[in-house]
C-alpha cells in the first residue's frame, strides 16, 4: 500500500513537472520568437535561436540583419562602457558577425559585419526594410563615406515601396555628415525627393523651396545667434524637412525657422521661412523617378502607421466604420469584426496597372470563425465587383468559400494570392503560404470576361467591415501589390 502511494505520488509529480516544462517552453515558429525579441530589444537572443536552424528563408536572414544593426546600436548608444566591453565579448561567440572599431569626431565607434544581409534579394521587401533600419540604427556613429554609400544604396530602391520610412531615412541623411555623391546620383536625389514630395505621408511634402533673396545666411541653428555655416544664392533650391514651432518678426517680416538641405553644397542647416518660396514638385523628376523603376519587380506596399481610428486610412474610400488600432510589434492593426449577420460595408484602395500578385499581413488567432479579411474587386467599364474574397479563423483559410485547415496559424500571418487568367478570360486565384500553394486555381466570382480579354480593367483593395459585431476579431497589418 505504501509502495502504491510512494508510486501515485511520484507520478504525480513527474506530470506535474512535465505539464510546467511543456509550458515554460516556447512553442512559437522560430521568426515568431525572433520579432518578439526584436520587439523587446533581446537582439542577441535572436542570433541564439537561428544557430541550430539549417534552412533559412529570407524573412529569418532579415530578422538575423535587424538583430545584428540593434546590437551595434545599443554597443555605440551605450554610455556604460563595462556593459559595452562585456557586449562586444559576446560577440566572439558569433564567429561570423566580426566586429572593428574606428573613431568619429572624437567618439570611439564599433561596426558589426552583418554576414546575413547579403542574401536578401535587392529591390524586394526585406531588402530595403532592412536596409532603411541599418540607417537608422547607425546613423549617429557613422563617417561620411558610409553616410554616402548608403544614401546611394537606398536611391537605388523603389521609394513607392517604403514612402514614409525612405523619407525618414533620407531626413537622417541630411542631418548626417556625408561625403558628396556622384552626378548620375545627384540626379537620382533630386527625383526621389520630388516623387516623395508628392506624398502626404512624407517629410518632403510641401515642403519644397527656393531662395528669394541673395547671400543669405545657411545658419547652424534656428535663429539669428546661431553661426553661419556659408550663404546661398537667390534661386537655389533647397529641400526643407523640419521646421521650428516658434514664430519670429526679423526686419519686419514674421516667419519661422526651417531646417533644408542643399544638394549644391551637400550640407543641412537653417533658413528663415520670409526668405524662402514654396515651389511645386517638378513633374518631369516625378515621372522620371517612376520610370527609372519601370524594369524593376514593383510592388505597392499599404501599411496602417499613420491612421487613427478616428478617420479612414489614407487614399481608402468608402464607407468607414470607426474601428480600434491595435499595435504589436511596432506594427499598426486594423481591426477587423466577424458580422452577426453577414452585413458589411467596405472601404477600398484602387491601384492602376495589372496587378497580379497580392501579399495580406493580417492575425487571425482572436477569431473562433472566419472573419472577412480582404476583398479584392475588379474594376471594369466604371463598375466595380469582387473577385476574390479571403476569410480566415484561428484554424482555417477560406478564399471563394474554399477552406484550407490550418493547425499552425501564427500571430502575424502572412498569404499572398497569385490571380491568373485561363483560356476563356477567367479569372483564377491561388493563395500561397508559406511559398506552398494551398488553394489553387479557385474561380473567381464572376466577372466581365471581355473586360479581362482586352485587358481593360484594374484592382481594388476593400476592407470588409462590419455593421454588427461579434466578439471574432482579428488584425489586418497591411498589403503588398504587384506584377510578379
Amino acid at each position: 500500500m505504501i509502495l502504491s502511494r510512494v508510486f501515485t505520488v511520484a507520478a504525480s509529480i513527474f506530470i506535474v513537472a512535465s505539464i510546467a516544462a511543456y509550458l515554460l517552453i516556447d512553442h512559437r515558429e522560430t521568426h515568431e520568437r525572433a520579432l518578439d525579441y526584436i520587439d523587446k530589444g533581446n537582439f542577441f537572443r535572436v542570433i541564439e535561436i537561428y544557430e541550430s536552424e539549417r534552412s533559412l528563408e529570407e524573412e529569418d536572414y532579415a530578422l538575423l540583419s535587424l538583430a545584428v544593426s540593434g546590437i551595434e546600436k545599443k554597443i555605440n548608444q551605450n554610455q556604460n562602457e563595462s556593459q559595452k566591453k562585456e557586449w562586444i565579448s559576446d560577440l566572439n561567440d558569433y564567429h561570423e558577425i566580426t566586429h572593428t572599431e574606428y573613431q568619429v569626431n572624437g567618439t570611439t565607434c564599433t561596426h558589426l559585419e552583418d554576414p546575413f544581409f547579403k542574401y536578401l534579394k535587392k529591390h524586394a521587401y526585406w531588402y530595403q526594410k532592412t536596409l532603411l533600419e541599418r540607417v537608422h540604427s547607425t546613423i549617429f556613429c557613422n563617417p561620411p563615406d558610409k553616410n554616402s554609400e548608403y544614401l546611394n544604396r537606398i536611391l537605388l530602391e523603389d521609394p513607392r515601396n517604403f514612402m514614409k520610412d525612405t523619407s525618414i531615412a533620407i531626413v537622417e541623411l541630411f542631418r548626417s555628415p556625408m561625403d558628396p555623391i556622384g552626378e548620375i546620383e545627384i540626379n537620382f536625389l533630386h527625383e526621389t525627393i520630388h516623387f516623395l514630395a508628392t506624398q502626404e505621408t512624407t517629410a518632403f511634402f510641401d515642403n519644397l523651396y527656393k531662395l528669394q533673396a541673395d547671400r543669405v545666411n545657411f545658419r547652424s541653428g534656428p535663429g539669428v545667434e546661431y553661426p553661419s555655416k556659408l550663404q546661398l544664392l537667390h534661386a537655389e533650391e533647397l529641400y526643407c524637412f523640419d521646421k521650428d514651432s516658434r514664430e519670429e518678426t526679423i526686419a519686419g517680416k514674421t516667419g519661422v525657422w526651417l531646417e533644408c538641405f542643399s544638394t549644391k553644397h551637400f550640407l543641412s542647416g537653417w533658413i528663415f521661412s520670409p526668405q524662402l518660396q514654396n515651389i511645386s514638385p517638378n513633374q518631369e523628376l516625378v515621372d522620371r523617378c517612376k520610370s527609372r523603376f519601370s524594369s524593376l519587380e514593383y510592388f505597392a506596399q499599404i501599411d496602417f502607421d499613420t491612421w487613427r481610428p478616428e478617420s479612414m486610412p489614407l487614399y481608402f474610400y468608402g464607407d468607414y466604420k470607426q474601428t480600434s488600432r491595435n499595435l504589436r510589434h511596432g506594427e499598426v492593426g486594423f481591426t477587423l469584426y466577424r458580422p452577426t449577420d453577414g452585413k458589411v460595408s467596405k472601404i477600398c484602395r484602387k491601384f492602376s496597372g495589372k496587378k497580379n500578385f497580392i501579399e495580406v499581413y493580417f492575425d487571425s488567432l482572436d477569431s473562433e470563425q472566419p472573419t472577412p479579411i480582404a476583398d479584392f474587386h475588379i474594376s471594369a467599364l466604371g463598375t466595380s465587383k469582387a473577385a476574390f474574397s479571403l476569410r480566415a479563423s484561428a484554424t482555417e483559410l477560406e478564399l471563394n468559400g474554399k477552406k484550407f485547415m490550418i493547425d499552425d496559424m501564427s500571430s502575424r500571418e502572412t498569404v499572398a494570392l497569385k490571380i491568373s487568367v485561363n483560356k476563356q478570360s477567367n479569372l483564377l486565384g491561388t493563395l500561397i503560404r508559406k511559398n506552398s500553394g494551398i488553394l489553387s486555381n479557385i474561380e473567381s466570382y464572376p466577372v466581365d470576361s471581355s473586360a479581362i480579354e482586352k485587358g481593360n480593367y484594374s484592382w481594388e483593395i476593400c476592407i470588409p467591415q462590419a455593421e454588427n459585431r461579434s466578439g471574432d476579431t482579428a488584425y489586418l497589418y497591411g498589403f503588398r501589390i504587384g506584377k510578379e
